[in-house]
């Protein structure tokens, strides 16, 4: 369970470096300047995401590879979307996710997402209820992105920690 909080504090690492933040502070002549990265919200963002998922009951980490949709609602000032995942782990048996997802953007480049699910094994016709939550820190370059990602999922009481990067792309502002 070390070496997954460990990695997971990795990944959140670069969000703490100002050259990073999406927003922050800016000295100009001796006074202090705020600003905002000129930034909005595209309507669909489509992601690709390479990570590792470990299981903390079999103590297993494995390649984990998945896609990802989000359309944001133009209520709210864009700050809840709703979206899909589609996610495959290559543990001993094959395991593929399919959930719908409700991602919340608090603030900057932050979303919380809640993806209740259904996660199917390989050679198997058994289902399983998932229930995940995660957070993830959006960093923009045009309209692709890329960003540290960190989930929690349930099954069966259960827990597995899912990181990595999904690198995205968003269109229609």
């Amino acid at each position: 369970m070390l070496k997954v909080g460990l990695i997971a504090v990795l990944l959140t690492v670069p969000m703490s470096f100002p050259c990073f933040a999406e927003e922050g502070e800016k000295r100009d002549a001796g006074h202090q300047v705020s600003h905002e990265l000129p930034h909005s919200p595209s309507k669909i963002h489509l992601g690709f995401f390479v990570g590792a998922a470990t299981n903390t009951h079999s103590e297993h980490t494995d390649l984990a590879l998945g896609l990802d949709s989000e359309f944001r609602l133009p209520h709210w000032g864009h700050k809840f979307g709703v979206g899909l995942i589609g996610e495959w782990v290559f543990a001993k048996h094959r395991e593929t996710l399919l959930a719908p997802s409700f991602v919340v953007h608090p603030t900057g480049g932050w979303k919380v997402l809640f993806a209740p699910g259904v996660l199917f094994e390989e050679d198997s016709s058994h289902r399983q209820f998932l229930m995940r939550t995660g957070a993830a820190y959006d960093f923009h370059v045009g309209s692709s992105s890329f960003s540290p990602t960190v989930n929690f999922d349930i099954v069966n009481g259960h827990l597995t920690v899912v990181y990595g990067l999904t690198f995205g792309f968003g269109f229609g502002h």
